[in-house]
């Protein structure tokens, strides 16, 4: 499986406990790392069978600069699962920085959040992904010209 990591997204967020955090807004740097849900991609060379980047930069910044949040936890967590909800991925680390603390020692606040998807729903997506139609922890019925035509019939 490949890791994928986007790395340097710096975002505009209006997140903050405090009401001046979230009226002035502040930058908010975003890490990524993913774990493919198959080889596909690395066979086919065709990114219908990918993670799309450009996709995946427009769910983040969709979720940073569009919705509000009071802690970096929550923000970390709403991209996480956001990201697992819309990619064929297992496994997404989200890491977040916020550099102006408004402390005069300077500093900055790291969170990092994973989220993975559950074995049930990860070889059920699998499934789906190559073309199985079968319930979880069934084997899937092979395909016949037979049984084809008798699901066009119906």
């Amino acid at each position: 499986m490949a890791i994928i990591r986007l790395e340097g997204l710096s975002l505009f967020g209006h997140h903050g406990a405090r009401p001046f955090e979230k009226e002035a807004g502040q930058r908010i740097d975003v890490d990524l790392e993913l774990v493919s849900l198959d080889e596909r991609a690395e066979r086919t060379d065709r990114l219908a069978d990918a993670v799309d980047y450009d996709a995946l930069n427009r769910t983040v910044r969709e979720v940073v600069e569009e919705r509000s949040f009071h802690l970096l936890e929550a923000l970390g967590a709403a991209v996480a699962e956001t990201v697992l909800a819309r990619f064929p991925v297992q496994r997404v680390h989200v890491r977040l920085v916020k550099q102006n603390l408004g402390w005069t020692t300077g500093g900055r606040a790291v969170i990092e959040i994973a989220r993975e998807r559950a074995p049930r729903d990860l070889a059920l997506l699998r499934r789906r992904r190559a073309g199985v139609k079968s319930a979880p922890g069934r084997p899937a019925k092979p395909r016949t010209p037979r049984r084809a035509a008798r699901k066009a019939a119906r």
